[in-house]
């Protein structure tokens, strides 16, 4: 059998169904580039994703798009961030004007709260996402922190009134240094009348407790003079984590006042913040005078 009769016999066909879906690809990246030229973030956002866009703007639930269109510009998510950016970030600085955002390679932006001293990073802002991603530590401090403010109570109370008890510990080590070279002298000469002591059987076992309880306490009062000793170096370090914690809870505090003064309250500032996608494109529409 030759090759030959492998081969179809009739003339190639024109494939509709392909035709339409290359017909399909060419819209959409068409599409996309009139949306970059004429900034239109509105109409790019709802072309990177179709289906997130019908069911919350449009609020169609029945859409069977994959977004399958949209991989094709998926290696240009950078770029389309960083477009995207310019124009969120404005509406961000009124929407929630505590955050700041510093974009540290092309198109990924972190999220600073406050432009105070030992301001936090806060997270990130995913562009394309339209989303806050919070750091998990940062905000459940933040979250701790209002909660137990209600009650007239810091995030770090119980750690900086453990760290004073203890300086206060320290402190009287380094006061009471007199008075336990005199125990410490007093216990030697009553070591010393027992280690001398004429005893019987009876006696004998009484003396020996006698040393043991002396001995005792003299090791503890040696114990206490070496703690003492390292009292100062150990409050020092005590005292600068302290001030640590102490502006600690003065920034989670500015942060919480900066939340209530555009907020009311933190729970609202949540709503908000998970809400961002309508809010922000329902900003879009409205802004252009476009419906969605």
């Amino acid at each position: 059998m030759t090759t030959n009769e492998y081969l179809a016999t009739q003339g190639p066909i024109v494939h509709p169904i392909l035709l339409e879906k290359l017909d399909d690809k060419l819209n959409y990246l068409t599409a996309v580039k009139t949306a970059i030229q004429e900034h239109d973030d509105r109409l790019l956002y709802s072309l990177l994703d179709q289906k997130r866009y019908q069911e919350v703007v449009e609020n169609r639930i029945d859409n069977p798009d994959d977004n399958q269109l949209s991989a094709m510009v998926i290696n240009l998510r950078a770029e389309l961030s960083h477009f995207l950016a310019q124009e969120l970030i404005t509406y961000l600085a009124k929407a929630f004007p505590f955050f700041y955002y510093k974009e540290i390679v092309n198109g990924e932006y972190e999220i600073y709260f406050g432009n105070w001293w030992d301001r936090r990073r806060f997270g990130t802002l995913n562009v394309l996402e339209l989303a806050f991603e919070f750091d998990d530590v940062e905000y459940s401090k933040l979250e701790k922190s209002v909660e137990l403010s209600k009650n007239g109570i810091r995030f770090n109370s119980d750690n900086i009134a453990i760290l004073t008890d203890e300086n206060e510990k320290l402190q009287k080590l380094i006061d009471t240094q007199a008075q336990r070279e005199s125990a410490k002298e007093q216990l030697r000469v009553e070591l010393d009348e027992t280690n001398n002591m004429r005893t019987g059987l009876f006696n004998g076992t009484k003396a020996r407790e006698q040393r043991e309880e002396l001995v005792e306490q003299l090791a503890q009062l040696q114990a206490d003079d070496e703690k003492a000793g390292q009292a100062h170096q150990k409050i020092q370090v005590n005292n600068d984590k302290i001030l640590a914690l102490s502006k600690e809870d003065t920034i989670l505090m500015y942060e919480q006042k900066s939340i209530e003064q555009q907020f009311q309250t933190f729970t609202v500032f949540e709503q908000q913040a998970q809400a961002l996608y309508q809010s922000y494109i329902t900003f879009l529409i409205n802004n252009t005078g476009e419906e969605a």
